[in-house]
């Protein structure tokens, strides 16, 4: 909690998004992004000027990527034996 957040150059975020996600998590929560206005004011910033918001509110968008959601995305080796014969019932 006391050190500032930072991102890693392996991760590639625009400075947009670096400073909606510092604006949503900023330490005091009477400074965070939408504490004023709510989600009003997080749709205002400028990460999401290229989102037509209406078309995202009714669905309408085609997400970038589609999970499968019976796949888990955890490497086996970390799951014990019940995990693991869950996962093959689901798939």
């Amino acid at each position: 909690m006391t050190d500032e957040l930072t991102f890693p150059d392996s991760v590639k975020l625009s400075s947009e998004l670096q400073n909606l996600l510092r604006g949503l998590l900023e330490k005091h929560p009477m400074n965070r992004t939408g504490v004023r206005s709510g989600i009003k004011e997080i749709f205002r910033h400028t990460w999401f000027k290229k989102i037509n918001m209406r078309d995202l509110l009714d669905k309408k968008l085609t997400p970038p990527i589609i999970p499968n959601v019976l796949a888990f995305n955890f490497d086996e080796g970390e799951y014990s034996n019940g995990e693991k014969e869950y996962r093959k019932k689901l798939i």
